[in-house]
């Protein structure tokens, strides 16, 4: 690679100075942070118009280099310039006001190239303008330029972008990274890739290649559009300070329906053109548009800027909005009729979603670049697939060789030199020959601990392995493993190497194999290539091994299309839920968090217990659980204080915050120390006790109040109480259910609002509160439910208010009264309930069938169709790997289905017939053992896309319809100390260009930024 260029001698290449300044910032008179301040606190428009002024040309340059296409880089200034007016409060001088405002709209030019069917049918007919302009000594120099510009128009966005910036804007390598969002050493990396990408697509020899920055760095460029420049001066004109408290009253009159429809804004009587594309982009980041559903028009009003350190608002909120809106519209807000829970409806579709395509949260450095190839590297530069999740897949191995007995197996077979072994495909070893196995989603024969380089099936011992009842009799056996490791720098890591019987080297020393619960040992890597070496021996039980390499403890991160993340207060599988301006989610035992949606803060916090929940009659035979619960209240109450410090864009002030760790491990002991008392008092269910997670189920709201289960899961315990509150934080009422008779893994159902009832499922029993005095109306008992993991779904039967128990039946919300006993049971998955059909898969009788009911009308359901799943789903190999955890979703006639061990199926609903299906190899679902058991959330429909989570963190992006088309993989990195990956199982949530995702310690705000 080519040495990066030092800022002075790119500067100097580019032109900055005198030259660059003629092209951007007039030189004398106010600079752009003044221009801003004025605007800011007096609400001096002309300082904001002339700030425009001064920038725009470049800003549509930057845009039409980012979308390569006029129509979209006027529209993507437009929205830049109405998002810079509504946060110009937010600016904190980091950085310049240029590279700030450059930001927005390189936001909003990333947003309009996602919109592929817009911007496809405007190609055909609109082309970028060019400026005739003559800036160049000669003809033969122009043409030069040209063929540079197109070659820069043809490379990726990572170096298009900071090449434009720097060297035809003069912009310096530090402007560039605050514009772009990423650090000035990335730029500075990207700057000399970006060149030496050129030099190859141009052809050219270093000495021409040294002329490069000069070509660039003079010449003809285009300037905004006369039209751009009147509706922005019109827009800054007429608009009101952010300031000034005025709101900016006004109406969007929408003229047609496409996305390229004109918009007329009306501010003070005057009419200004600008593009309904803009006016839509800026109200779906900002819910500043809502609509009123009075023709074609929409109220809007000015937002306010909220700051991290301002406190919430108070008094009670009443959120405004249209529970007749679609969900994911920012204008949606639950009601009676449509509350709002589990997979925002029940059924995981948010159809009004907009957000981003791409985004993650990733080890800093070399780590994010390293290559697994599974042959000898042809040369010293980078081959080969970069690490899944650090999951080594691709291998080179050699065997069997016979040992005497699995006991000495190790020590039986011996090669020459075999700790240095470097091989290359094709190559034998003793008579072996080497040949290419991967470890992948789809050869797998024993895959209930975890994913794994599987040399029983690629020696044909499967059918000798130990399985449940049934015990082991392989062969003893030996075989060799290498895979090669690209690092562009020297970098520590750690490496977690398990197998039925190992041995491992990395580039010729010896690699320690860590006990089950130990961390993995700290090594080494290289610059360039590495080799990783194992010896793998069978045993009477079977014959794996695998291999994860993590970055090594105090790793920082780097994030893309991460607004915020806040720290969780303890472990849990909670989904979130969206009511107004807030965010409710559930975290450890029995604590609900209350959040601002827009900065991610905690407002308040509430945890209850046991001691909570019972009368004050009750109490008295516990006297020493009331100094507890008075202190869990106290804790509570700060909580908000710590985790508001430790909220960040990338998590760095919550990792290794001791104490915001040492807070919610006191506030996690007094929990379980009521929970013991609980016990003592035989007031438990059955549990292992291992406290994996300590509650599952997600709140659900009417608008008006939320309500909340904790209850335990995957062998982990709640609270074992119900609560509801207010949208501030009252408590209104708190009940104890008692034992339920809940099997091993807990209780993973949400309770659902149906009429005036709350009605929640646990165990064997069915329970109807009243849900504004959280009166116990009725409860029934003798439920076929024991896992107790498919929630309930709410629905009208004959205009009769009832509950669908997936497991059990249809019972009448007012009385439990059952009018349906079900004969398609489901005790994990929960069907989608879509326009009156029930899907889902049914699990009775241990004979699967994917079926669709027809329901609604108070008679019993009619059966649309029903078809045995084994001759429909994709059957891979493998213990437990083709379990289904994570509920299916329904979508446009097709019903989506993915496996515990990362099978698609995507099925014809009406037919019952297999449209596809794929092995999600870009999926990692099983890192390691202990309890990472692969996919348990189900898909979600987010507007136009598909979205498919693995327990890693990773989310898999594809298009919906008859075909597969994969069009992004996504990872939430979140290493512990001793370098696992946290587990995480929740759901998303989608409002508009935001998702909102629960991890197993954050909650991730994710939208384009």
């Amino acid at each position: 690679m080519a040495e990066q260029p030092s800022l002075s001698a790119t500067e100097q290449a580019s032109g900055t100075g005198d030259a660059a300044k003629a092209r951007g910032a007039a030189v004398g008179g106010p600079d752009d942070a003044e221009l801003l301040r004025r605007y800011h606190d007096v609400g001096d428009r002309e300082a904001m118009n002339a700030l425009f002024t001064r920038h725009l040309d470049c800003a549509y340059r930057l845009a039409l280099r980012c979308t390569r296409n006029a129509a979209d880089a006027e529209d993507a200034v437009q929205a830049a310039c109405v998002e810079f007016l509504r946060r110009a409060g937010e600016f904190r001088g980091e950085g310049t006001v240029r590279a700030y405002f450059m930001g927005f709209v390189v936001s909003f030019s990333r947003h309009k190239n996602r919109e592929e069917a817009r911007r496809s049918a405007r190609e055909a007919g609109v082309e970028a303008r060019e400026d005739s302009g003559d800036g160049l000594a000669s003809a033969e120099s122009r043409e030069q330029r040209a063929l540079v510009l197109g070659a820069i128009k043809d490379l990726p966005e990572h170096y298009r972008l900071p090449l434009w910036l720097h060297f035809v804007e003069g912009w310096s390598a530090v402007e560039v990274a605050h514009s772009l969002q990423v650090s000035d050493k990335t730029v500075r990396t990207q700057l000399s890739r970006g060149i030496e990408e050129l030099k190859r697509a141009l052809g050219v020899a270093e000495a021409t290649a040294a002329a490069l920055p000069g070509l660039l760095a003079v010449g003809p460029l285009e300037a905004a559009p006369s039209a751009l420049l009147a509706s922005v001066s019109a827009l800054t004109l007429k608009s009101a300070a952010a300031t000034t408290g005025a709101a900016a009253a006004g109406k969007v009159a929408v003229a047609g329906k496409g996305s390229g429809s004109a918009a007329v804004l009306l501010l003070g009587g005057t009419a200004m053109k600008i593009t309904a594309v803009a006016v839509l982009a800026t109200a779906a980041a900002t819910s500043a548009v809502v609509l009123s559903h009075k023709g074609d028009t929409a109220e809007t009003a000015k937002p306010a800027v909220v700051r991290p350190e301002e406190k919430a608002p108070a008094g009670p909120e009443k959120p405004k909005g249209d529970p007749q809106a679609p969900l994911g519209s920012p204008a949606y807000n639950p009601s009676a009729d449509r509350p709002v829970g589990w997979r925002g409806d029940g059924t995981g579709r948010f159809p009004a979603a907009t957000p981003p395509l791409e985004w993650y949260r990733r080890p800093k450095g070399a780590y994010s670049a390293i290559r697994v190839l599974a042959t000898k590297p042809k040369g010293s530069g980078p081959e080969g697939e970069l690490l899944n999740m650090g999951f080594v897949r691709d291998w080179l191995v050699a065997g069997p060789f016979e040992a005497k007995s699995p006991e000495t197996a190790l020590e039986d077979v011996t090669q020459p030199n075999e700790t240095e072994l470097a091989p290359a495909a094709g190559e034998s070893l003793a008579g072996k020959a080497w040949k290419a196995i991967p470890a992948s989603v789809g050869n797998q024969s024993q895959s209930w601990n975890r994913l794994t380089l599987d040399l029983a099936l690629a020696f044909g011992q499967e059918s000798k392995q130990e399985w449940q009842n049934h015990p082991g009799s392989m062969d003893p056996q030996v075989a060799y493993a290498v895979s090669y490791l690209y690092s562009p720098e020297a970098c520590k890591v750690r490496v977690k190497v398990e197998g039925s019987k190992v041995k491992a080297w990395l580039n010729g020393n010896a690699v320690k194999i860590p006990g089950q619960y130990e961390a993995s040992p700290v090594l080494d890597l290289n610059a360039g290539w590495n080799r990783l070496n194992l010896k793998m021996a069978s045993t009477k039980r079977n014959w794996n091994a695998s291999a994860v390499v993590v970055p090594a403890a105090g790793v920082t991160y780097e994030t893309k299309n991460i607004v915020w993340m806040a720290a969780m207060p303890g472990y849990s599988w909670s989904s979130p839920i969206v009511v107004g301006s807030k965010i409710f989610i559930n975290a450890d035992a029995g604590t609900l968090l209350c959040l601002n949606k827009e900065d991610g803060r905690v407002l308040w916090a509430r945890t209850t217990s046991y001691y909570h929940a019972i009368p004050d009659e009750e109490r008295k035979a516990f006297p020493d659980l009331a100094a507890k619960a008075e202190q869990l209240d106290k804790i509570s109450e700060s909580l908000p204080a710590d985790l508001n410090a430790a909220l960040s864009v990338d998590g760095s002030k919550a990792d290794g915050n001791e104490a915001l760790s040492k807070k919610i491990k006191q506030k996690h002991d007094l929990e379980n120390s009521i929970l013991g008392t609980m016990d003592k008092a035989g007031k438990a269910y059955a549990y292992w006790g291992n406290d994996r997670c300590t509650t599952t189920p997600t709140p659900v709201s009417d608008g008006t109040n939320v309500y909340v289960a904790f209850f335990g899961g995957n062998k982990g315990r709640g609270a074992h109480v119900i609560a509801c509150y207010d949208l501030d934080g009252k408590n209104l009422w708190t009940r104890f259910t008692g034992q339920t008779g809940i099997a091993e893994h807990g209780s993973h159902a949400t309770p659902t609002l149906s009429g005036n009832h709350l009605v929640f499922a646990s165990g064997r029993m069915l329970f109807g509160y009243e849900k504004t005095t959280g009166k116990l109306d009725w409860q029934k008992t003798g439920l076929d439910q024991g896992c107790c993991g498919a929630s309930l779904l709410t629905f009208k039967a004959g205009g009769v208010d009832a509950v669908i128990v997936p497991e059990s039946g249809i019972f009448r919300s007012s009385d439990g009264e059952e009018l349906w006993k079900t004969d398609v049971k489901s005790s994990i998955l929960t069907p989608s309930l879509v326009d009156g059909v029930l899907y889902g898969i049914s699990e009775s009788n241990n004979s699967s069938s994917f079926y669709a009911l027809k329901v609604g009308d108070g008679g019993k359901p009619t059966s649309l169709v029903k078809a045995p799943w084994k001759g429909i789903g994709l059957n891979l190999s493998g213990t437990f790997t083709n379990s289904l955890i994570g509920s299916p979703l329904y979508d446009n006639g097709l019903y989506y289905v993915a496996t515990e061990g990362a099978g698609l199926t995507v099925v014809d609903a009406k037919a019952g017939k297999a449209v596809y299906t794929k092995a999600l190899e870009s999926l990692c679902p099983r890192l390691t053992w202990v309890f990472v058991v692969g996919i348990c959330s189900g898909p979600n429909l987010s507007g136009k896309y598909i979205h498919i989570r693995d327990d890693q963190g990773q989310t898999l992006v594809i298009e919906p319809g008859s075909q597969y088309k994969e069009l992004a993989r996504n990872m939430l990195w979140e290493l512990n100390a001793n370098g696992g990956q946290q587990e995480s199982q929740s759901n998303p949530y989608y409002e508009g260009g935001r998702m909102y995702y629960r991890s197993g310690g954050f909650l991730y705000c994710i939208g384009e930024k």
